[in-house]
């Protein structure tokens, strides 16, 4: 008898990957990822490139690729490996079992074009306008600047050194031995930690993403690799806020 997997059988799999709750069903599903074919296919310009020989891989199969990269930080051989490895990959991309597969290079390949056309910021554009036309907004926040420069020796407490500065001070109140907090500043706590909330979700779910560990050389690789794995947060949580609540 034939070990090999039937339709009907593949079909099976999908439909168990799916009660257990695939991650990747949803954004496969509700991300509107044909808009992003403009800005790709203007940033490839595949002739100009030198992307021809072989006949091309669809770009937005390239791209989705990449976002699986951003989700789970894989290298560019891990990435091949795990895609022939992980059926919830395959069908993240709309591939069949026996579908040629892009090899390390051609990922590779395909983000360095992308990072040295600046098309990151092209593809956030398209996807905010999507939004835009779904009655909801991406709200950018700003880049801090984290140099290390030396500064001069202050003697002010933190509140009275925003004061000087005519900020008002919203950072969180500690207690200390002996010492805890009154009622009115826990209070203060809770109100203040339901702004910071809405913060540190991003950089805890870009945490998880590892985020902190880049596979790149060259700055504006380096741009392109964070600016994904910051567009992948916003398709998740587009999808977070748009899925239907269950029945």
């Amino acid at each position: 008898m034939s070990n090999q997997l039937g339709f009907f059988d593949i079909q099976d799999r999908y439909e168990a990957l799916s009660r257990f709750g695939d991650p990747l069903e949803n954004l496969h599903k509700m991300v509107p990822w044909t808009t992003f074919r403009k800005p790709l296919k203007k940033a490839l310009n595949r002739k100009k490139n030198g992307l021809g020989g072989r006949p091309p891989y669809d770009d937005i199969l390239i791209f989705k690729v990449l976002v699986l990269q951003a989700l789970y930080n894989l290298s560019d051989d891990q990435t091949k490996y795990q895609i022939h490895d992980r059926l919830s990959f395959m069908r993240f991309l709309g591939l069949e079992m026996d579908a040629r597969v892009p090899d390390a290079k051609t990922i590779w390949l395909f983000c360095e074009t992308l990072a040295q056309a600046g098309a990151v910021e092209k593809l956030f554009a398209r996807f905010d306008h999507y939004l835009e036309e779904q009655g909801l907004m991406a709200s950018g926040g700003q880049i801090i600047d984290a140099s290390i420069i030396p500064v001069p020796r202050q003697r002010n407490k933190r509140e009275e050194e925003l004061k000087a500065q005519g900020y008002c001070s919203h950072i969180h109140y500690k207690g200390t031995r002996g010492h805890p907090l009154s009622k009115a500043k826990q209070q203060s706590n809770t109100r203040r930690s339901k702004v910071c909330v809405r913060v540190e979700h991003i950089f805890g779910r870009q945490h998880a993403m590892d985020g902190k560990f880049m596979r790149s050389i060259g700055i504006n690789r380096a741009k392109a690799n964070i600016g994904i794995k910051n567009l992948v947060y916003n398709l998740q949580r587009y999808v977070f806020l748009a899925k239907p609540a269950p029945a």
